[in-house]
């Protein structure tokens, strides 16, 4: 959690401009044991030092203790004035099958927006308060940032 939950939960806290106020949730270590490999420093290039299925007899093996899915909960106070509490919802699936890919998605008084992958790199969906319960009105940002390489897209409407 340390490394991709950090990461989304201040991509909310900095899109709102919000303090974070309570935070619950469940993590899950659903990777027991992993191979040894040297080399591995930065975690974006970990496929670059993984073993093939033939070194795999031969390297060493240890117990993980680090977390690989969870759900939290958290309640934010963004800056703008508002009735309640913007309510987030991050949910990484990690090493477990699933249903629906990895996302962040926070509710609002003036709407809501969803953000797909593990890492929030897109798609983003946005529902202003008018569009909320018409699925057909949703906004969606395009491209996503993987496809523009962190460039901030520009929400469209439907056609």
């Amino acid at each position: 959690m340390s490394n991709n939950f950090t990461h989304k939960l201040s991509i909310v806290l900095h899109s709102l401009d919000a303090t974070l106020i309570d935070i619950n949730g469940e993590a899950r270590n659903d990777m027991h044991t992993a191979p040894v490999v040297d080399g591995v420093h930065d975690f974006r290039e970990r496929g670059d030092f993984a073993p093939t299925k033939d070194q795999l007899e031969g390297i060493e093996w240890r117990d993980v203790d680090s977390e690989w899915s969870y759900s939290v909960m958290a309640h934010v106070n963004p800056a703008i004035n508002t009735r309640q509490p913007v309510t987030s919802i991050f949910r990484h699936g990690g090493m477990q099958p699933k249903f629906e890919n990895d996302y962040i998605a926070f509710y609002g008084d003036e709407g809501s927006i969803h953000i797909g992958g593990a890492y929030a790199q897109g798609p983003l969906h946005v529902k202003p308060p008018a569009q909320i319960g018409n699925p057909s009105k949703s906004l969606q940002a395009s491209p996503t940032a993987s496809q523009t390489s962190m460039t901030t897209p520009n929400a469209t409407g439907p056609s």
